[in-house]
């Protein structure tokens, strides 16, 4: 009996011992490749989340910058002052004086023998003298004070010769001969009156020129300041090379 139950403790032994290893061989095996199977199934997701930084995501999202565009007007070149209208307006001035003088001379002097204030003879130096010294001025414009003595000169004898020929087609030259009307127009040439206008026009336009003359100094430091500062802001909007 004793032997017999010693050959079933070694007969039952080893089955035992054998089926319990074989059961959790099994186990083991079936186990083993699941879990190597799902790592790795989830090892790419957690790579490509751990390779995607958080400022490309951002950088994807945010809106495109704009290009914002200014708009700069271009310099104007500068226009050139002068004395034109100056001139002109002195011109008109000079003629009322020149008017004023002409009859405080045919009122003191008798002997002048000009015409009257009511006469529109009377008034031909002035218009002449404001014809004159209008295109006198705008010729000369910002010239200077040498230029405009000569053109006094001018002034003046535009009054002189002009004068004698309004007064010979107020008295008909049309109706006149030859003789009749070159005597008509030298009387009327050297009256008196007729010379003291040429000669108070001339004085005048000297005045007017001397101040277009001064001013037109100014003008032109002034006109050269502008087209410095015309020229500098343009080089500042040329791009440099």
């Amino acid at each position: 009996m004793a032997t017999r139950k010693k050959t079933d403790e070694i007969e039952g032994t080893p089955e035992s011992e054998s089926t319990e290893p074989l059961v959790a061989d099994a186990s083991t095996v079936d186990e083993e490749p699941a879990v190597s199977s799902e790592t790795v199934e989830a090892a790419p997701v957690e790579a490509v989340l751990v390779e995607t930084p958080a400022d490309t995501v951002e950088a994807e999202s945010a809106p495109a910058p704009r290009h914002e565009v200014i708009v700069v007007d271009a310099p104007v070149a500068p226009r050139k002052r002068g004395n034109r209208l100056l001139g002109i307006g002195l011109a008109l001035l000079g003629a009322i004086v020149l008017a004023f003088l002409l009859a405080v001379i045919a009122v003191l002097v008798p002997a002048a023998h000009g015409p009257l204030v009511s006469d529109p003879v009377f008034y031909f130096p002035s218009i002449l003298f404001f014809i004159g010294a209008s295109l006198v001025n705008i010729v000369l414009n910002r010239a200077g004070w040498w230029s405009h003595i000569a053109g006094s000169v001018v002034v003046g004898l535009i009054v002189w010769f002009g004068n004698a020929s309004f007064v010979l087609l107020s008295e008909g030259m049309l109706t006149m001969n030859q003789t009749e009307a070159n005597d008509a127009f030298y009387a009327a040439l050297f009256a008196p009156m007729s010379i003291v206008a040429a000669l108070l026009s001339r004085e005048i336009a000297v005045w007017i020129g001397a101040i277009l003359a001064r001013r037109g100094r100014v003008m032109k430091v002034r006109n050269i300041e502008a087209q410095q500062a015309y020229e500098r802001e343009q080089a500042e909007l040329t791009p440099t090379a």
